[in-house]
């Protein structure tokens, strides 16, 4: 059995059926989404460049890129800082990844885990031949989308759907989450954002000759079948998190266009505004409130959360200085994972509390 690698992306989650590939992994990024090289990143030297946080302990030193997921077609950034950091770091971390097994059981199931957790990925290849007959992601009630849902939400996503989905009819049976989900994951496909900020920083490791660490953890999903029961068996309120996401797209996928330029110029206080109003959030404040954190037994926040600073600790009891990569929306979260590694006895610098690279 193949593992799969989840890579969980703070924004919504979206599941299209596409199991042609051999290849189990799941990744947020399109086939057809180009690249990042190098020669993408580099922009005039007059333009700010994005921040950085910086993290200490014991004379230990490591540098925080907060990176946006999507970036828009074209969109530059300013990667001189960082590279100068990479060149004098001897290990770059990477973004959190989960790996489980991936099987015709467990498949539906783990579609159906992302959202539910305010994540998202665009793409999946599971390497399988065709979709176990069960859904887990389809309404428990049996009750399709135009019935669930109020006279004027469903005209705007059908509206939508048309648009974006075409002739898809069996996203007409899922949960408002999912197929929320799906619909917006399909919209930043089409728009063909770039995926490459963690590429252009993995090609400058290897420029300067720098060891990368693949930060991995393992996901417990022995009983699939206990966890598609508990999905199953949720009673929620997704109607915010679906009006939050067809605001998003009747927007033209805007807000992700703006977070990635305020990105670009170190614009933190935009971001934040920016981030406000995500999707995710109602959603997985949906699902919280309906019980799945008790109902699973474990939170896929936590566990990458686990992961990661367990290599940030042993990166940075070995090394003077280390590069690492986390999504901007858990970098600037009041309750994220740099705010336990504070709590841990670190030293956290955040961008706007001084020059957080002033000292490389």
């Amino acid at each position: 059995m193949r593992p799969l690698y989840l890579i969980p992306w703070l924004v919504l989650f979206a599941a299209t059926a596409a199991f042609a590939q051999k290849q189990a992994h799941i990744r947020a990024s399109s086939s057809s989404a180009p690249v990042a090289n190098l020669q993408s990143v580099q922009v005039q030297a007059e333009m700010p460049g994005p921040q950085l946080w910086k993290v200490s302990k014991g004379g230990h030193v490591m540098y925080v890129l907060g990176f946006p997921r999507f970036l828009p077609p074209r969109q530059r950034w300013n990667a001189a800082e960082v590279e100068s950091i990479i060149a004098s770091s001897q290990r770059v971390l990477t973004e959190t990844q989960l790996k489980i097994p991936v099987s015709a059981e467990v498949s539906e199931t783990v579609l159906a885990l992302p959202p539910l957790f305010g994540l998202y990925m665009v793409k999946n290849d599971l390497g399988l031949e065709s979709l176990p007959t069960a859904d887990v992601r389809k309404n428990p009630r049996h009750a399709s989308l135009r019935e669930s849902l109020a006279a004027g939400d469903y005209a705007r996503w059908k509206a939508l759907r048309e648009k974006y989905l075409g002739g898809d009819t069996e996203v007409e049976n899922r949960r408002p989450i999912f197929a929320a989900a799906e619909l917006l994951g399909k919209a930043i496909d089409n728009g063909r954002f770039d995926l490459g900020v963690s590429d252009s920083v993995r090609n400058l490791a290897g420029k300067h000759r720098v060891k990368v660490k693949a930060v991995i953890g393992e996901m417990p999903f022995d009983r699939p079948e206990a966890v598609a029961a508990a999905i199953e068996s949720l009673r929620m309120d997704d109607r915010p998190c679906f009006r939050a996401t067809l605001d998003m797209v009747e927007q033209g996928l805007g807000n992700l266009v703006e977070r990635a330029r305020a990105w670009a110029v170190g614009d933190l206080p935009g971001l934040r505004q920016l981030l406000a109003g995500d999707p995710g959030a109602a959603c997985a404040a949906a699902a919280r409130k309906a019980g799945l954190v008790e109902k699973l037994g474990w939170d896929i926040q936590q566990m990458m959360d686990a992961t990661w600073m367990a290599a940030v600790d042993e990166s940075m009891s070995l090394h003077a200085q280390t590069f690492a990569l986390l999504p901007v929306e858990e970098a600037l979260s009041p309750t994220g994972v740099l705010r336990k590694l504070s709590e841990r006895g670190y030293r956290v610098t955040a961008p706007d509390e001084g020059d957080a690279a002033s000292s490389h």
